[in-house]
């Protein structure tokens, strides 16, 4: 068991997060495993939750001042919660499946709350339920996502979106913006970035010496040589041939409908995506629900849910809470990783 402290987000109040949050404690200790972790939520939802739900999660409060704490009363009581209580949610007014403003500004509240622990040095490792973008906004926050949030406060510009499900590690170029945006994204700049990226986070979180690297073009079979576009000719290659004058082992651009082949992933350590969907497709149909959303580049390790908020069962109390257990175990993995740099 890693030595730090790992700090969950609730996610909105109106979805499944505090559900999978509760249901992944559950689950870890029905595995035997004991992580050094709280919540930063709101106490009273979660006894709800957790009451509704018939497991009755032993569910303890602590103070800001606290946190510190945590590391002796998760050695002294395994079995309980410990949750960073900010009491914001009025159940008299949550309506499961409908976030709102109220649930946003909940919801942003957990996240900015926890970024300054991680920021203070209280937690090495923050792990995000899902949140309403829309209901963030409602509630008059600016946000397009944890990720760029997450950065910004941190003061961090190099950073990426990563996935994992099972041997599968992708990083992406973009994230979440127009499909029409993305090609003058892909830049020698921009790729051989999140190339070198790659292969820090690799040597650092995942323990990789030398790490293989596979890169996918842009254009449907990686251009066919500059019949189908040009950014693999102009843009991709060079950053490969710059990176490779550094040492790195990364190779393509490949076409993405065959380097996700299973035979062909295999050989490699990671996959670079250029676009959201290229790289995403691939990591949900190999196991929607073991995979994990990553941000690299970050002075804490950061992990999330790959799901998000799941209005239409949020309150029926079935939702699956693989992707929340496979986050905190990742998040554990990571640590220890760096623990023994």
């Amino acid at each position: 068991m890693s030595d730090q402290i790992i700090a969950i987000t609730m996610g909105d109040p109106a979805g499944i997060g505090p559900e999978v949050v509760l249901k992944a404690h559950a689950e870890l200790l029905a595995r035997g495993v004991s992580l050094r972790l709280f919540v930063v939520g709101d106490l009273a939802l979660l006894q709800a939750v957790s009451s509704d739900m018939g497991l009755n999660i032993d569910l303890k409060a602590i103070g800001r001042d606290e946190v510190a704490q945590v590391l002796r009363l998760v050695h002294d009581s395994p079995k309980s919660l410990c949750v960073l209580d900010l009491a914001n949610v009025e159940r008299d007014a949550l309506v499961y499946g409908k976030p709102d403003m109220f649930t946003g500004k909940a919801a942003i509240e957990y996240i900015l709350a926890a970024i300054e622990l991680c920021k203070d040095g209280s937690v090495s490792a923050l792990a995000t339920a899902p949140v309403s973008k829309k209901a963030i906004c409602d509630a008059g926050f600016k946000f397009s996502g944890h990720t760029g949030l997450i950065a910004s406060a941190m003061g961090v510009r190099d950073y990426a979106m990563m996935f994992v499900s099972g041997s599968l590690r992708i990083f992406l170029l973009t994230t979440h913006i127009a499909l029409a945006d993305v090609a003058p994204k892909v830049t020698t700049e921009n790729v051989l970035r999140l190339i070198l990226l790659a292969e820090r986070t690799l040597t650092r979180l995942f323990g990789v010496a030398r790490p293989k690297i596979a890169v996918c073009g842009l254009n449907p079979h990686a251009g066919e040589e500059g019949v189908f576009g040009s950014e693999e000719l102009e843009a991709i290659m060079p950053a490969i041939k710059r990176a490779r004058a550094e040492g790195i082992d990364v190779q393509g651009p490949f076409p993405a409908d065959t380097v996700f082949v299973p035979s062909t992933a295999a050989k490699f350590d990671a996959i670079l995506a250029m676009y959201h969907d290229q790289g995403l497709i691939p990591v949900k149909m190999a196991d929607f629900k073991h995979a994990v959303n990553v941000t690299v580049g970050l002075p804490v390790v950061r992990v999330s849910v790959s799901h998000g908020t799941a209005n239409d069962i949020a309150g029926k109390w079935f939702a699956d809470a693989t992707s929340m257990v496979e986050s905190l175990l990742l998040a554990d993995r990571m640590l220890r990783a760096l623990q023994r740099k």
